[in-house]
C-alpha cells in the first residue's frame, strides 16, 4: 500500500524534539500536535501519529492512520511497534497502550523526562535574498 502524508506536524522529529511536545496521553484533540514517549526496559520509543491516504482495491480514496516513532535503539529492534489503523481511535488506542497490542504488552508509557529523548533542534537553516524590483518606468 502507498500512503501520501499532509505537511508533518510539530512533533515529527524532522523538525527536532522539544519537550513541549509530549504529553502522557494522546486524544483526539491533541495527536496532530503532541507524541508520547514509551520504554521497553532498553530503548525509548518516540511515537506519533499521522495521517495518510491511499487507494483501496476500488479506487476510492481512504484516510489510514499510521504509527511512527523514533528510537534510540537500533532499529531492528523497534520496527515491530509499526502499525497502520483505519480509524483513529484504533490508532490512539494502540500509542496510549489501551488495547492488547504489542505496544502495551511490551512497552510502558514513561513520564519522566530523565528517559525521554533528548531535545534537538533541526538541521534547518532558511536564507533569504531580497531582489529588489526594478523601479517601473513612467
Amino acid at each position: 500500500m502507498v500512503m501520501s502524508f499532509r505537511v508533518a506536524g510539530p512533533q515529527n522529529p524532522i523538525y527536532g524534539i522539544d519537550h513541549e511536545n509530549i504529553t502522557e496521553h494522546l486524544n483526539r484533540l491533541n495527536w496532530q500536535t503532541k507524541a508520547v514517549v514509551r520504554c521497553d526496559g532498553r530503548d525509548w520509543l518516540y511515537l506519533w501519529i499521522e495521517r495518510g491516504r491511499y487507494q483501496d482495491e476500488s479506487g476510492r480514496k481512504q484516510h489510514a492512520y499510521y504509527i511512527s516513532f523514533k528510537s534510540s535503539g537500533p532499529r531492528h529492534r523497534t520496527s515491530h511497534f509499526e502499525a497502520n489503523f483505519r480509524y483513529l481511535k484504533d490508532a490512539l488506542r494502540y500509542i496510549n497502550g489501551e488495547d492488547d497490542g504489542l505496544l502495551a504488552k511490551g512497552t510502558w508509557l514513561e513520564q519522566k523526562s530523565l528517559m525521554w529523548p533528548p531535545e534537538h533542534h533541526a538541521p534547518i537553516y532558511i536564507n533569504y535574498i531580497h531582489r529588489p524590483t526594478p523601479a517601473s518606468s513612467k
